[in-house]
């Protein structure tokens, strides 16, 4: 009875897990933050026609796409721990490059969202001293005018107001992964909290010791104190990430102390492993190593807006043909803005904005002058409406019948409107004619 009466209550992860696995895919990821982008340029795009501004712009660059917020910086914390602790226990993996992520998780992830830096061994705080020596002398041979640092990580505490990082996909899916970690134990942790502060309420006032469930012999009294949740919670995902545990005891386990909002935990170690499998892309993946040390040796620069503009070009440069994107952490209250940098096809870009351009010029110029043609036809163009490829094919017919009397009807008012369609389709022909 306990086990169906918690299942009959869950009725959002009946299909969560199997939407989940297929949502945290890279590929989905990326296409979701590229439809923000087409849709954002959609919208801003027509707010300049509304507006009737000559601007080359399609999007407003200073709105980001996607904004996080991490409100609480300890769980970056309890994030790390589950990722190394499943990394540690993975095989297939080499030591470096574990050693390597595990400084990444630890040094440079807290870094740059301006939290307190987790703790290494022994033996990888030695290997750490000596991989910053030879950064910094790396760097000191690449350009002498800057002070001293390891571009990877820096001892010293950022003063400035927000963290800035232009990324490829490979980086983008990793922040979006650990977002996803840390909003979900985000989540299990202010549930745990509410049902801690629950008990304890119905304890203070004398109330019954057991719930209504409990009761009706529903459900069994939990053998966890409320205040361990939280805790016993990540244990159980380690020890099932360990193997040690079967998913249904898990999933059972889960509902048991969270009850309906334990959905959200169903898929917790694939998270997991899908931030590890990023974390060796990170760490082995040219391009990614690169930005990263491009992202610190433009840390030591006093932030200006020429400073940005010139380290978003060298990323576009480094990138390529690939998604850039801009990644802004800022300190006050740790907000994660992701915006989408539009870099490919720019050319094609500012051809088509032209092209809208002249068109809408010509229409205004067609319709304020004195052509024969009806009131009705003159505040349609004056509309600037935007034809559709069909509709301009279709019009794009009754050119060669231009000299043509109108199709049988003497009717002047048809007749004008009938000039004024051969007229708009040869503009619409002049102006999408392949030059």
């Amino acid at each position: 009875n306990d086990k169906y009466y918690l299942k009959s209550l869950d009725h959002q992860g009946i299909n969560f897990r199997a939407n989940d696995l297929r949502y945290m895919r890279p590929k989905s990821l990326i296409h979701e933050i590229e439809n923000v982008f087409d849709e954002q340029t959609i919208r801003v795009a027509y707010m300049h026609q509304e507006r009737a501004q000559d601007s080359t712009s399609t999007h407003d660059p200073a709105e980001p796409h996607m904004i996080f917020s991490y409100q609480d910086k300890s769980i970056l914390d309890d994030a790390a721990s589950l990722v190394i602790h499943h990394l540690k226990r993975q095989t297939n993996i080499q030591k470096e490059d574990k050693t390597k992520i595990k400084q990444l998780m630890q040094f440079f992830l807290p870094d740059f969202f301006f939290a307190p830096r987790g703790e290494l061994s022994d033996d990888e705080e030695r290997e750490d001293s000596s991989e910053n020596k030879e950064n910094a002398d790396r760097l000191v041979n690449m350009a002498c005018d800057l002070k001293p640092r390891p571009p990877e990580y820096s001892t010293e505490i950022s003063t400035a107001d927000s963290n800035v990082f232009f990324v490829n996909n490979t980086w983008y899916v990793f922040f979006r992964l650990h977002q996803l970690l840390c909003e979900r134990l985000q989540n299990i942790y202010r549930q745990s909290v509410v049902i801690a502060e629950t008990e304890a309420a119905r304890k203070h006032h004398k109330a019954k010791k057991t719930t209504d469930s409990v009761q009706l012999h529903l459900k069994t009294p939990s053998d966890v104190d409320a205040e361990e949740y939280y805790p016993t919670f990540l244990d159980l995902v380690r020890s099932l990430m360990d193997g040690q545990m079967d998913v249904n005891h898990f999933e059972d386990t889960c509902r048991d102390m969270f009850g309906v909002h334990a959905y959200t935990s169903m898929t917790m170690d694939r998270l997991v492993q899908n931030i590890v499998r990023q974390l060796v892309l990170l760490v082995a993946e040219e391009q990614s190593i690169e930005l990263r040390s491009m992202y610190a040796t433009e840390s030591a620069i006093p932030w200006s807006e020429a400073s940005d503009v010139a380290y978003r070009h060298r990323g576009e440069q480094l990138l390529g043909d690939e998604n850039c994107y801009r990644v802004q952490l800022f300190r006050t209250d740790c907000r994660l803005t992701v915006q989408l940098v539009e870099s490919v096809d720019s050319a094609a870009s500012d051809e088509d904005a032209a092209e809208y351009r002249d068109w809408t010029a010509y229409v205004s110029k067609l319709a304020s002058a004195d052509q024969p043609m009806s009131t009705a036809v003159q505040e349609s163009l004056a509309l600037k409406q935007v034809l559709l490829m069909r509709n301009i094919r279709s019009m794009r017919r009754l050119l060669p019948s231009s000299s043509s009397p109108p199709c049988s009807t003497s009717d002047e008012t048809s007749a004008e409107n009938d000039a004024a369609t051969r007229a708009a389709a040869a503009a619409a022909a002049a102006v999408l004619a392949p030059s």
